[in-house]
């Protein structure tokens, strides 16, 4: 099976121009996208259809007597429990009868054939985008006569050559879990690996590897609606509550061609819905601060200190509910209670985390100007060498002005209290809030929708900053939030016994906001105030202190704040499923619409100490700051299409065949921040020289102009720069 077939998007060959717009090359990229149209003719002809993961079951099998001879023509109906809506297919010649676009859940199957007992099946179980065999076994006798037959869900897959598996609704709400998270689950598959999945459901990392994929080649969706951070595809903007999960299965590998976008595992979430019954609950999960014993490592800092042995706070309080039914008004609508249902869940996480950080820090004789060693860099009459303790002790009187702000108010608050590090506990906020509104509604036995909204919302502190490494309390607590919302539409028609046809729309954002707190060190007017003129060549965008780096000793940083990213991604899809005797067919494709937008967090100025003398003194050894914030607008299409048929061969050989189109081109950037490179422009004559010996460039042959040499360069001011650098 072919899974899939990337075509690369062209690049134009010319300084300046976006990548995106004409050139030498233009004549190429107009030769591929006839190609594409004409390869999407036969597509186009048909109806709308699409590539997007699968969430519907298949359900299959042969009809046969007691000895064993098929039986054509037999009248099946395969009824959905709960919502009381069937599906009506008859078997063919070979005895041979498929279902396709079923939504996962229990069902019950009637079959009647003339001359026949009328057989009843039931608790037949079909987990998301399976492919489930159930065969018939007809006794001769009247109809009227009825026998009913359970099916076994232990059973060897015999349809599909994937690996896949399953976690149920039962078992994501009973299974023991150290915190409300289904993504921990994933991880009971045979051939997935932890590599970094954090324990609380948050807008964290879901590094799992699968089959030894890389962690960002998964794919995870929620009702067929993509719920990846489409930067870094390491992280959900997402996470449904597990009581709102009906369950979910993990393709692994060898899926058929109706999966693309990503290589590794393809998760599929399928949310619950209402039924003809009114079905909910309610419920708490706690831990709290009484229940634990204080950490060890805080337990003697604060012996040392002097200070009551006391844990941190650490309060879990999950709690929520969720409720499901029938939308009916007595004897005015929906009296029967077959048509119209509703789920509504919520669910909120207050949660106070413990946390605790070990660091080198300056140690009360370095706070007094005391270094190890002859230290000489530096004036003479502000050193003092004592031989005997070999200890340089530089004077105060010739600190920096800079330095003595950072001493002021960071370090010496901060002195080391463990040897020569420093450590402290901490507390930190991880709120949640997630919502989630179904309604079902089934035209008649053939057309059936659904609309689910989905909105998550999770602020959280990082009293260290975000990713800003060790830092000291009360300098760069950062307010997080990372607001996410899903909206989707399906539409299954069933066009007859033998055609089925589901198209869905999605809408979904996922937002992320990280903003310093305030009275911090990092975003301090004060003591901005308080540096010397010219520290920052740039004026900081965002008004943050100069980031200190310093060897041996903890220095500080800002982190990432404020950052804003946005992902916006919406997507049209469309299945189509044809039986034809024994070959299921199905094609589709789909357009996802994505945009997204992040800042780099730049301007901040960034300074290098070699030493904790040097940093008194002010000997910087390393400068950077960049003149500003880069604030890319990215914009792009992807487009997949595939075709897949399931031919039965006989009752033991099922062939699954399929080929995949993916097509994923060069984003567009409508705030011209990108540059690309291009092979065509490349000149090895421009190259710099690499001296063997040394692995360096060799001076002589270095042209400062030709570092574009191969770029192409955005529009707008970027380009005038390059134009200007190389000249």
């Amino acid at each position: 099976m072919i899974d899939s077939i990337q075509a690369p998007h062209s690049t134009s060959p010319s300084l300046c121009l976006h990548p995106t717009n004409g050139g030498a090359g233009s004549w190429k990229s107009s030769v591929r996208r006839l190609a594409q149209l004409l390869w999407l003719v036969p597509l186009l002809l048909a109806p709308l259809t699409s590539s997007a993961q699968e969430l519907t079951a298949t359900l299959s099998g042969t009809v046969t007597d007691s000895t064993g001879a098929v039986i054509p023509r037999a009248a099946i109906t395969i009824t959905l429990n709960g919502v009381d809506q069937g599906r009506q297919v008859e078997s063919d010649a070979s005895g041979f009868y498929t279902a396709t676009n079923l939504p996962a859940g229990t069902y019950s199957v009637k079959v009647i054939a003339p001359g026949f007992e009328t057989y009843s099946g039931k608790n037949i179980v079909l987990a998301v985008a399976e492919k489930h065999t159930f065969n018939i076994e007809l006794k001769a006798g009247a109809v009227t006569t009825t026998v009913t037959v359970e099916d076994n869900p232990v059973s060897v897959d015999t349809e599909s050559s994937a690996q896949a598996g399953t976690i149920t609704g039962v078992q994501v709400r009973e299974l023991e879990l150290s915190s409300r998270n289904f993504e921990q689950l994933v991880t009971l598959q045979p051939g997935v690996a932890n590599s970094g999945l954090g324990d609380e459901a948050a807008a964290n990392n879901t590094g799992l590897s699968v089959n030894g994929a890389r962690t960002t080649a998964n794919n995870w969706t929620v009702d067929g609606a993509d719920i990846n951070d489409s930067g870094s595809n390491a992280t959900v903007v997402n996470t449904p509550s597990v009581d709102a999960i009906q369950e979910f299965t993990l393709q692994r590998g060898n899926y058929d061609a109706g999966y693309g976008r990503s290589g590794g595992g393809q998760v599929l979430v399928a949310t619950k819905s209402g039924t003809s019954e009114f079905h909910g609950d309610a419920y708490e999960f706690v831990r709290n601060t009484l229940f634990d014993a204080n950490d060890y490592f805080n337990k003697q800092a604060q012996l040392l200190a002097g200070e009551p042995n006391k844990n941190p706070v650490n309060h879990h309080n999950v709690f929520g509910f969720t409720i499901g039914g029938p939308i009916f008004i007595p004897k005015v609508y929906n009296t029967d209670r077959k048509k119209t249902f509703f789920f509504w869940s919520e669910e909120w996480h207050k949660l106070t985390t413990p946390g605790s950080s070990t660091f080198p820090a300056p140690t009360a004789a370095q706070l007094s100007g005391v270094v190890a060693g002859d230290f000489t860099n530096g004036p003479a009459n502000c050193l003092s060498y004592d031989a005997s303790s070999n200890t340089t002790t530089i004077s105060p009187s010739c600190y920096s002005k800079n330095a003595q702000v950072y001493l002021t108010d960071v370090f010496s608050k901060n002195q080391a209290n463990v040897g020569s590090n420093y450590f402290f506990s901490y507390s930190a906020k991880n709120d949640i809030r997630d919502d989630i509104v179904r309604v079902d509604h089934y035209f008649n036995d053939k057309v059936h929708f659904y609309a689910r909204g989905m909105n998550d919302d999770m602020p959280v502190n990082e009293p260290q900053g975000l990713w800003a490494g060790p830092n000291y309390p009360g300098v760069a607590n950062t307010i997080v939030d990372s607001p996410g919302k899903n909206v989707v539409g399906n539409l299954t028609w069933t066009i007859s016994p033998k055609v089925v046809n589901e198209v869905e729309f999605v809408w979904a954002q996922g937002t992320y906001h990280s903003n310093l707190a305030s009275g911090q060190f990092a975003n301090d007017p004060t003591v901005i105030s308080a540096l010397t003129a010219g520290t920052e060549v740039y004026p900081d965008p965002y008004g943050r202190v100069p980031n200190v780096s310093i060897t041996g000793v903890t220095g500080f940083s800002s982190g990432s704040a404020p950052w804003k990213e946005r992902n916006l991604d919406r997507t049209y899809f469309d299945n189509l499923s044809i039986t034809l005797g024994n070959h299921t067919l199905r094609t589709g494709f789909q357009f996802q619409q994505m945009v997204k937008s992040e800042n780099g967090v730049g301007g901040n100025p960034n300074y290098n100490f070699n030493s904790w003398g040097d940093f008194l003194l002010g000997n910087v050894v390393s400068f950077n700051q960049s003149s500003r914030d880069v604030i890319p607008d990215l914009h792009y299409l992807n487009s997949e299409a595939y075709v897949n048929d399931d031919w039965k061969v006989d009752k033991r050989l099922t062939l699954n065949l399929g080929v995949r189109w993916s097509y994923f081109p060069s984003v567009t950037d409508l705030n011209h921040t990108l540059l690309g490179f291009d092979p065509l422009l490349y000149s090895a004559a421009k190259a710099p020289t690499i001296d063997p010996a040394s692995g360096n460039m060799v001076v002589s042959n270095v042209n400062a102009g030709n570092y574009a040499n191969g770029l192409i360069f955005p529009k707008g001011t970027a380009c005038r720069y390059a134009q200007a650098n190389a000249l």
